[in-house]
Formats: C-alpha cells, structure tokens, sequence
C-alpha cells in the first residue's frame, strides 16, 4: 500500500503526466489521501496492513515512515556498497 502511495508522490514531484491507468491512479491516490503527513497516516491507519503494524508492535512507527525528506541525501548501491550520490 505505502509502494503505491510514495509511487504517487514520485509522479507528483516529478511532474509526471499520467499516460497510463496506474499512472493516473497512484497520482490520484496521493493527491487524493496522501498530500500532508497527517492524510498520509490516516490513510494507512485504515488498512489491514496498519493492523498487521500495530499487531506487531509496530505502530510507532508508522509516521516515522510516511514522512518526506527527512534526509538530504540519497544512496545508491555499488559494488556492494552503499555510496551516497
């Protein structure tokens, strides 16, 4: 559920133009239920994988994980090693 969520926020950021049924969805899909982080946790709190979470233990960390741009950096693997970009 949070691949398709973030996959949205991708073709958002992106500017992506929807040329295709997934595309239009997963852009609908964040723009619709997953612009704020707020939006973001609530939507994922009313699914059953958010159950399974919470089951878990996990449920703390939910926010943590639908939040944006914690980091200003990314990775990349190379060579078996993780090398920032």
């Amino acid at each position: 559920m949070e691949d398709m969520l973030y996959a949205g926020a991708f073709t958002v950021e992106a500017g992506a133009i929807a040329c295709d049924d997934t595309t239009r969805m997963v852009r609908d899909l964040w723009q619709d239920h997953a612009a704020t982080l707020d939006a973001r946790t609530e939507y994922i709190k009313s699914s059953e994988h958010y159950v399974r979470l919470e089951q878990a233990g996990f449920a703390d960390c939910v926010t943590y994980c639908m939040s944006l741009s914690l980091f200003d950096l990314v990775l990349r693997l190379e060579d078996g090693w993780l090398r920032v970009l």
